[in-house]
């Protein structure tokens, strides 16, 4: 080998170490939409620090009330709801070459739902 080769080499491997050493922190701003069975819902999730995020998210759930057949309702209730994520394992997932896109990782969150009585559509 001569010396042309060996330091080209040797920039490919180093330059390797910088491209995959990148930090890891959750996207700056995520917004989505949900559907389903009990309700529609559209949230949006904030950057706060490199591994803290803030998922907001407002929308219909649905429910169903009544004892008797003829008593039988079922309503659609607004909801909001906050959700600050930590997430521990996004630089272990670049490590092993998963990808990190749209903050897919694992976190530990708390759920707060709030159910104001602004309106409830029913049957």
């Amino acid at each position: 080998m001569n010396f042309k080769t060996l330091s080209i080499c040797l920039i490919f491997i180093l330059s390797g170490n910088f491209i995959f050493s990148q930090q890891a922190t959750v996207e700056k701003s995520i917004f989505g939409a949900q559907t389903g069975f009990l309700g529609v819902w559209k949230n949006h999730e904030a950057r706060l620090a490199p591994k803290f995020a803030l998922r907001s998210e407002i929308g219909l759930e649905a429910g169903y009330a009544g004892g008797s057949f003829q008593n039988d309702i079922f309503f659609f209730a607004p909801t909001l709801k906050l959700e600050p994520r930590y997430y521990y394992n996004l630089q272990k997932r670049l490590n092993k070459g998963k990808s990190i896109a749209k903050n897919s990782g694992n976190f530990l969150a708390i759920n707060m739902v709030y159910t104001p009585d602004w309106f409830v559509i029913s049957s």
